[in-house]
């Protein structure tokens, strides 16, 4: 839900700060014809982006990585910043 109304997650935990720097949320732009641009869009992304890890906006993550553990890890920490970040926006 974070990534609705922001462009950038920054992290401001420490497994954040330290494993995944800023993450860029990618807009898809129009859902209607989303399903049949995806594949592409998304292996484009990977392509022009050094990371492994894709945030898309009303959508979910798309991630990859050789080791299964870490891949998993490294979204488990994108959760986690997310959910500090929206905790930390409501008490604002």
């Amino acid at each position: 839900a974070y990534s609705l109304n922001h462009q950038t997650i920054t992290p401001i935990d420490y497994y954040g700060q330290s494993f995944l720097k800023d993450v860029e949320v990618y807009d898809p732009g129009n859902f209607d014809d989303w399903d049949k641009r995806a594949p592409s869009e998304i292996a484009h992304f990977f392509e022009t982006h050094k990371c492994n890890i894709l945030l898309i906006k009303g959508f979910g993550v798309v991630a990859y990585h050789r080791n299964l553990l870490k891949m998993v890890k490294k979204v488990a920490i994108l959760e986690n910043a997310c959910r500090l970040l929206s905790i930390k926006n409501i008490n604002e």
